[in-house]
């Protein structure tokens, strides 16, 4: 009973100093708008290259941010691919959400590393095709 009223004495405290805003906790973090992996510069095909879309060492040594949150497990593996030019055969079974968020610039291969330890948080893996 202590507990309670302390806690309610708390949050009529802090709602009448400004400190708590129940919008806040109201907010559906379901319809927020999260970035997916996108490259910090576009891999564009430098005039002389031939014409090739293989990512430069330029252009990975840029980085990329991955951020997603509370993201379908689907969602990052299509990111995933577009980023690292990987194919991917997923199992309808595969299900699951994850969030990944990174303040910093990550390489390609951090990318490709993180993506790979969200599918072992869920209990799954990636094969390599011979």
């Amino acid at each position: 009973m202590m507990k309670k009223s302390l806690i309610a004495g708390t949050i009529v405290f802090s709602t009448c100093f400004g400190w708590f805003n129940p919008q806040v906790l109201a907010q559906d973090y379901e319809d927020l708008k999260v970035p997916k992996a996108v490259p910090a510069r576009p891999n564009t095909p430098q005039p002389n290259s031939g014409g090739s879309s293989v990512p430069t060492a330029e252009a990975e040594s840029d980085g990329l941010y991955l951020n997603a949150v509370n993201t379908d497990i689907r969602e990052i593996i299509k990111q995933i691919s577009k980023v690292t030019g990987k194919n991917f055969l997923v199992d309808p079974q595969i299900r699951g959400k994850v969030t990944i968020v990174s303040e910093k610039k990550m390489t390609v291969e951090e990318a490709y590393q993180s993506f790979l330890s969200a599918l072992e948080v869920l209990g799954y893996t990636v094969v390599q095709a011979p």
